[in-house]
């Protein structure tokens, strides 16, 4: 076996971040400086070529309006308790029959 040991494919410290390798508002000098260390790295390189293949704009999101149902059960588990309800302990909101302790 040679001495050449091969460089690791992997995400190291000095490899910009997901959001600033997709992210199409950066300054001109730190554009420059994102497009050099893509050009010498291949873990980003293949990140950058990945996340332009599969981005999606703003226009291809459309903001879903949660059931009220649904957030009526969020926010009492956020708060521990289902609010002028007595069916806390259905949705496993009072103290658990194996623990004790407060769901």
């Amino acid at each position: 076996m040679s001495g050449v040991r091969a460089k690791a494919f992997t995400k190291t410290r000095a490899c910009p971040s997901s959001e600033v390798i997709s992210s199409r508002r950066l300054p001109r000098g730190k554009s420059d400086q994102i497009a050099r260390h893509i050009a010498g790295c291949e873990f980003s390189a293949a990140e950058q070529s990945f996340l332009s293949a599969y981005s999606l704009t703003a226009e291809d999101y459309e903001l879903a309006e949660m059931p009220a149902h649904l957030r009526r059960l969020a926010e009492a588990l956020l708060v521990g308790r289902l609010k002028g309800s007595d069916k806390g302990s259905k949705y496993g909101m009072g103290p658990s029959p194996r623990t004790g302790f407060r769901v």
